[in-house]
């Protein structure tokens, strides 16, 4: 897995503002998946929507608050799995790119 960088307490309550309901929503959606397949579906889902309404500049702060939120529900298992040095494709206005995660 990559390095993740330290994210600062003020940087962090900002982002769990700003980005609450994406937060709220992605979570609880991937943490009730059943499966690897519909994890991994639900998970680009939430990344595309994220990336539409904020752009992909703080793609990485997002992707580390889920994945600390996913922990919190007990998913551990997919909270490390899924974002293990992957890239996830997202629908954009210009069409599908990739995005490092």
């Amino acid at each position: 897995m990559k390095n993740v960088r330290k994210i600062s307490p003020s940087e962090r309550r900002l982002a769990e503002t700003v980005y609450h309901v994406e937060l709220s929503r992605g979570a609880s959606i991937i943490a009730s998946t059943l499966s690897r397949v519909t994890a991994e579906t639900a998970l680009n889902e939430v990344v595309s929507e994220f990336v539409a309404l904020h752009g992909t500049g703080n793609i990485d702060l997002f992707s580390e608050l889920l994945r600390e939120r996913l922990t919190q529900k007990g998913r551990t298992d997919l909270a490390t799995e899924l974002f293990r040095t992957r890239e996830v494709t997202v629908s954009t206005s210009l069409g599908k790119r990739r995005v490092s995660q």
